[in-house]
């Protein structure tokens, strides 16, 4: 019964899987005299269940993270090739900064980019 339960499904709904499991269990001792008191699904099922979804996240979060960098790279060979491309960019991360209302801002004295960043 519990082979046949998604590992999040048993974890929402251990107390009923917990108690057909009690019922299948004791169908089968009750024949010798024993009687089933209660069968409990432990928290260590809880704590593998986390452990799952934490692993899920940390995968997606590692595709975002690599395409991040792929974007970043094909931007960066972008401007590497277009110089004013950079410094259009540049001039509207400025004027998004002062949008902000940030308190210090830092300008680039330079308006004339380096061309060997690759």
């Amino acid at each position: 019964m519990a082979g046949k339960s998604e590992l999040d499904e048993l974890l929402a709904e251990r107390d009923k899987i917990g108690a057909r499991l009690k019922a299948h269990i004791d169908g089968f001792v009750s024949k010798w005299g024993v009687t089933v008191i209660s069968v409990e699904i432990k928290d260590a099922i809880a704590r593998e269940a986390a452990a799952e979804r934490e692993k899920r996240a940390r995968v997606i979060l590692t595709d975002a993270e690599q395409l991040a960098a792929d974007a970043i790279v094909a931007a960066a060979t972008k401007y590497a090739d277009n110089p004013i491309a950079l410094q259009l960019r540049s001039m509207n991360m400025l004027y998004e900064i002062c949008l902000e209302g940030k308190s210090s801002r830092s300008y680039q004295k330079s308006a004339r980019p380096k061309r060997n960043w690759t």
